[in-house]
């Protein structure tokens, strides 16, 4: 049981880790984003800065894909 519990946590470590560094190649804002967490308010502000970098980057990415579409059906 340990092993596979072993597996697949890594497996999502994996998945997390390249998702963050996604996130961190198109937004540099957050490579250096070291806010201190000594309130509250500056934890919702560095979850809400991620949560809007992760928002554009989800927005970026289907935009692209639509753009390959239209382009597709210009060449038909």
């Amino acid at each position: 049981d340990n092993v596979k519990f072993n597996f697949y946590h890594s497996q999502s470590r994996v998945i997390v880790e390249n998702s963050i560094g996604m996130l961190k190649a198109r937004f540099s804002s957050l490579n250096g984003l070291r806010s201190p967490l000594n309130t509250s308010e500056d934890l919702k502000f560095i979850v809400n800065w991620i949560t809007v970098t992760a928002i554009l980057h989800n927005y970026f990415f289907k935009m692209m894909n639509l753009m390959k579409v239209g382009k597709l059906f210009q060449k038909i």
